[in-house]
Formats: C-alpha cells, sequence, structure tokens
C-alpha cells in the first residue's frame, strides 16, 4: 500500500500529466530515479544553483514521443513543482544553467523555457532533439509509461 508522501506525489504528477500529455506517449522519471546515472548532473546542478526548493521527489523528467512524426522524435521537459526563483538575476542564472542542461541533454537544439511561474512556484523547460541514450535512459528508468 502506498504511503500518504507516496499518493501526494502520485496526485501532483497525474495532475500535471492530465494537463500536459494530450494523449501522446510519455515517460515519468522523478529525479531521484536518476541517481547514479549521468542525467543526475543535471538535477544536481539545479539544486546547486537553485536551491531553494528543486528534491528529488518536486524535480521530474519527463520524456514526450511525438507521434506521426517520421524518424521518431522525442522531447524532455524538466518540472520542478516548488522553484522560487524568478528575479532578474535568476532568470540570468537560469540561462547558464539552460547551456550546462542542454549540452548534457540534447543534440543541439535550444532548449525553450515554457513556464517560469514565480505565483505557482513552478518551472518547466522543454529540451528538443534528446541524446539517444537520454531517451533510453528515460524510458528505462521511468515510473510509468502512459498513452
Amino acid at each position: 500500500m502506498p504511503t500518504d508522501e507516496e499518493q501526494h506525489w502520485e496526485q501532483e504528477y497525474a495532475e500535471f500529466e492530465e494537463c500536459l500529455a494530450h494523449s501522446r506517449p510519455f515517460w515519468r522519471t522523478p529525479a531521484h530515479l536518476l541517481r547514479g546515472t549521468s542525467m543526475f548532473s543535471v538535477f544536481e546542478r539545479l539544486c546547486t544553483m537553485f536551491p531553494d526548493h528543486p528534491h528529488d521527489h518536486n524535480t521530474v523528467f519527463y520524456l514526450f514521443e511525438h507521434p506521426g512524426v517520421s524518424p521518431r522524435m522525442y522531447s524532455v521537459v524538466l518540472r520542478c513543482s516548488h522553484f522560487e526563483h524568478d528575479s532578474a538575476d535568476d532568470v540570468r542564472a537560469l540561462t547558464e544553467f539552460l547551456a550546462f542542461a542542454s549540452a548534457s541533454l540534447s543534440t543541439g537544439a535550444s532548449p525553450h523555457l515554457e513556464l517560469l511561474d514565480g505565483c505557482r512556484e513552478t518551472l518547466h523547460i522543454r529540451f528538443y532533439s534528446p541524446r539517444e541514450e537520454i531517451v533510453t535512459l528515460l524510458q528505462n528508468k521511468s515510473s510509468q509509461t502512459a498513452a
């Protein structure tokens, strides 16, 4: 039986996924499942640069498949549901983080800052053209696959 904490996170993930997935395949991988992998360094860098409050459950990597596109295309969304950094200085630091994360996750496409919401304390960044090893890692480490 899931703990109250596990139920809390599942509910939070499900609410976000209902808004974003739009019936397309995706894989969800909370940061804590990436320990010991190359992707965990992206999460660690986020925590170092923005210590208030990313942690290993509220920071989640999503892999989205874009159906109907040949060859198969994916994007990666980094979501942090408690991100209290939205000042001008924070945005400048975020561009440094974006460059680091993009070099680690994608094959050269520029990342997109999809949401920086200071009121809801939420951050969403999308990385297009993820490296093949990132796609495989997220598929293998995911806690849920849905369509």
